[in-house]
């Protein structure tokens, strides 16, 4: 099935974005509405007029950069995903979608992963990553 993109929207915005002066405070285990933008094949996109999905911030390099996976709320048993309760409803972090994000696709802080479940996920990527 081919879904049709509109890169020209998700382009305007980027330009948009790229101009952003003032860049939120993060740290790991938190999640985010992340501009995630209109990708490649099968790279996961955002949805709607902002292109956005629930980040969670994995690592931390420094005040610009972090490592995100995107997440989803369709429930995955596999191993390139990772399932917990937040808000008190299930959510999944697609594992195989881990990238690079700058922070100026950072919108607004949802909340924090508990401690115990991203103990779990990571070692969950250790397995994964590592073998």
């Amino acid at each position: 099935m081919h879904v049709e993109k509109d890169h020209k929207l998700w382009e305007a915005l980027k330009v948009q974005l790229q101009g952003k002066k003032n860049l939120p405070y993060f740290h790991e285990r938190e999640l985010w509405i992340c501009h995630l933008g209109s990708n490649i094949g099968y790279e996961q996109d955002g949805k709607g007029a902002e292109f956005v999905r629930p980040v969670l911030i994995f690592r931390k390099f420094n005040s610009t950069l972090f490592l995100g996976m995107p997440l989803t709320s369709t429930a995955k048993m596999d191993r390139h995903y990772f399932t917990f309760r937040f808000d008190g409803r299930q959510s999944t972090v697609i594992l195989s979608q881990v990238r690079v994000f700058d922070a100026r696709r950072l919108k607004r802080k949802m909340g924090d992963m508990q401690a115990d479940e991203f103990r779990k996920l990571q070692h969950k990527c250790r397995g994964l990553f590592l073998s």
